[in-house]
């Protein structure tokens, strides 16, 4: 996710949580981190639409389904997955219009993002290390030399294990399969193959189920 968009102002903000509000009925379930009542298939949904809307330049899309993502993957209440993704989307425009200096412009709303989302799952994952191990994906994804998917994807793997609190297979193929399908819809260019890159997705996120939920 990396091109520069305006926050949105407070009245369109408002139709924006509006519409979440329809979509999802106004249901707010909360369940502990890596809930049991984890969807990878509905995850991966919600991912490629997320991408979608972004590189269409759909900022409304992006609200919506990122505000799904959160809550389809870790099981937030809305106004918990809202506040939240207010501050990811604010780090990932942010990161999108930067040329450097990202732990001064980019970290800041990261570290915040997750320590809304330690407080609301009671996880136990060190905020600081998790918040760069974000930010270190997104960095690999745009310098040469580091941006192919198995190097991104061991980063991505890094954030899982850090998440997690477990080094598992599943999670490295996850990691590899979510760096995988991001390579995909950037090869795609104006049209990438959607299907394929919701698929790689499904696979990584039930990859990162088996992974994550192990007892």
């Amino acid at each position: 996710m990396n091109h520069a968009m305006p926050r949105p102002k407070p009245r369109r903000l408002k139709w924006i949580l509006l519409a979440v509000l329809l979509i999802l009925g106004g249901i707010g379930f909360r369940f502990v981190f890596a809930h049991p009542g984890f969807n990878p298939d509905k995850v991966a949904h919600a991912e490629t639409e997320m991408w979608r809307g972004y590189y269409a330049g759909k900022k409304n899309k992006v609200a919506i389904e990122l505000v799904l993502l959160l809550r389809r993957q870790h099981g937030l209440s809305l106004p918990d997955a809202t506040r939240i993704g207010n501050l990811y989307a604010q780090a990932a425009m942010k990161f999108a219009g930067a040329q450097g200096d990202y732990n001064s412009l980019v970290l800041p709303d990261l570290v915040q993002a997750y320590t809304l989302l330690k407080e609301t799952s009671k996880a136990a994952y060190d905020v600081d290390a998790v918040a760069k191990a974000e930010l270190a994906w997104w960095v690999a994804r745009r310098t040469p030399g580091q941006d192919s998917a198995e190097q991104v994807g061991q980063k991505i793997t890094r954030l899982y294990v850090l998440l997690y609190g477990r080094n598992d297979p599943s999670l490295q193929s996850s990691g590899l399969l979510r760096a995988q399908a991001a390579a995909l819809r950037d090869a795609g260019g104006r049209n990438p193959d959607w299907a394929q890159v919701e698929a790689l997705l499904q696979q990584s996120y039930r990859a990162l189920g088996e992974g994550a939920l192990k007892r």
